[in-house]
């Protein structure tokens, strides 16, 4: 019995802190799921629109992108100002 009394007491210990963290992360789940719920659901032109200068996209806007590009760069964006 003795073995268990060590994570037992861990939990009891940190139990005011996970109560907290449930507490706040079903709050927050609440207020999101409320305010969409109520919010206004309105959409017109302008909002649905691609873009608001009056240009219509001339391609799709999204292109590929290569991670190990992005490692490189923060790799030298590291290293770059220290030498």
């Amino acid at each position: 019995m003795e073995s268990l009394e060590g994570p037992l007491s861990l939990l009891r210990d940190y139990f005011p802190i996970l109560m907290f963290l449930a507490v706040a992360v079903a709050l927050s789940c609440v207020m999101i799921l409320v305010g969409f719920l109520r919010g206004p659901h309105r959409p017109d032109s302008e909002k649905v629109s691609a873009y608001e200068c009056g240009f219509e996209p001339f391609s799709d806007a999204r292109l590929p992108f290569f991670l190990s590009s992005l490692i490189l760069k923060l790799r030298f964006s590291f290293r770059g100002p220290s030498v």
